[in-house]
Parts: C-alpha cells; structure tokens; sequence
C-alpha cells in the first residue's frame, strides 16, 4: 500500500493580516492578560475597575449566537478563570469544585444575558477567594498544613484539636503558631473560609439553610446563620439576594 501522506496539501502558515486587525488582536489579547492577572493577584478592586467597562465574554468574541456563547465563550471563560484562580493559590479540588457548579449554571442557563451574569458571579468569587489566600499567605509549613486541612475538610466540623492531632502536635502551640503567623486565630479562620465556602453555595445552589448550615458542620441553623452576619455584616439570605459586586 503506498503511503499517501505525501498527497495531503501542507497547511501555509503565512497569513497577511490586515494591520487593524492584527491591531485588534493584540489589544484583545493584552486586556486578557491583565483580566487573568487581577484573578491570579485576588486583586477585587482592580477586578471592580475593569469589568465597569469590560464584559468577560467580550475578551473573546464580539458577535457570537446565544447558543454559541453558552457552548463556546461561556465555558472557555470559566476554565481559563479557574486556572487564573489556582495559579493566585486557591486549592486545586476547591477550584474544580466552583468550577463544576458554575458550568451546570451556564448549561442549564435561558440565554446570553444570563449567562452574562453567571460568569461575573463566578469571576467575583474565584478572586475573592485568592484575595483570602493572599491575606493569609504563609511559608511556615504546620500553618500552611493547618490550611490545606481546613480546606479539604471543610463540610466537616473542625475542631483546633482535630488539626492538632492530624499534625502530631499541641493543640495550644499549633493555635499561638497560626495567630503569630497569620494574625488571626486559627478557630476564627475556620469560620472565615466557612464563610466563604458559604458565599460560593448560596449563589450557586438551592441548599436551603438548614441544609447549608448541616453541609458546613454547625450544630444549628442560628449558630451559622449568627457566624455568617458576624464576619459579613449581612444575613445569608441578604448576601443569597444582593449582587456580589455590591458587597463590601
């Protein structure tokens, strides 16, 4: 048999790009660079500038049919987000975690405007969470053990003592470690990124609060809904309702 490999027609590479267009790509690569740069940084104020004028979607093509933009653009954002978001220091299992809840929004979405807002939801909680990291952002090991602990186990009820025991050590020296390192006490950032995980599920499932309360490890609904107004000022059903790039 003779190989016919020779008869397949070489691709030519060399294009002649009219010199606007080549213009308009570069632009459009560049405020992609720094729209995944301000996600890597957890910078939300930047982020806050940037999407008044910039929609996501618009980064990648202008005209694009509802049913393209849900199948193409959509999907592509929030994979290149995700990426941004774990290179920033957000752990790779809470990362495909978001990830898979926004991508069941957008494929079970109405249509482009929709789609729209799911993907600024999604960008404003992915940066936060880096945001979070950042502030926290620690080289002694048992501190970032304690963390990644936190992290993975994070549906669970935590206790100081728990951590403790999974890293062999006292409970008390690992508490004074992690305040000395991170300036907050370890129970306190138990709560926090409780919060957090809470912020992501009250937008993006339909958990009641009771449920929501039960996943997270509260004894009761009062305990988690009183934890969630003490670090954020508002009640969860307030944050579920308030548009995140509203929110302090």
């Amino acid at each position: 048999m003779k190989n016919e490999t020779n008869k397949i027609p070489k691709a030519n590479y060399i294009y002649d790009v009219p010199p606007d267009m080549a213009e308009a790509s570069l632009q459009v690569y560049l405020k992609e660079r720094r729209f995944l740069s301000l996600i890597t940084k957890g910078d939300l104020d930047g982020l806050q500038n940037f999407l008044e004028n910039t929609k996501v979607e618009v980064l990648y093509r202008k005209k694009m049919s509802d049913a393209m933009l849900k199948n193409h653009i959509a999907l592509i954002s929030i994979a290149l987000v995700v990426r941004a978001a774990i290179e920033g220091g957000l752990d790779c299992s809470i990362a495909f975690y978001m990830s898979n809840h926004y991508t069941d929004l957008i494929y079970n979405s109405s249509g482009s405007n929709e789609i729209s807002s799911i993907l600024e939801q999604a960008v404003y909680d992915f940066t936060s969470h880096v945001a979070t990291i950042k502030q926290l952002h620690t080289k002694v090991p048992v501190v970032e053990a304690a963390i990644r602990y936190i992290q993975r186990y994070i549906n669970k009820s935590i206790q100081v003592n728990e951590i403790a025991s999974y890293l062999h050590m006292n409970s008390d020296y690992l508490s004074h470690t992690f305040k000395a390192e991170t300036g907050i006490s370890l129970k306190s950032y138990i709560h926090k990124m409780k919060c957090e995980e809470a912020k992501i599920l009250l937008k993006t499932t339909k958990m009641s609060l009771t449920e929501l309360s039960h996943y997270l490890g509260y004894s009761t609904q009062s305990h988690f809904q009183n934890t969630f107004k003490k670090l954020t000022g508002i009640t969860p059903q307030e944050y579920k309702t308030t548009p995140v790039n509203t929110i302090d």
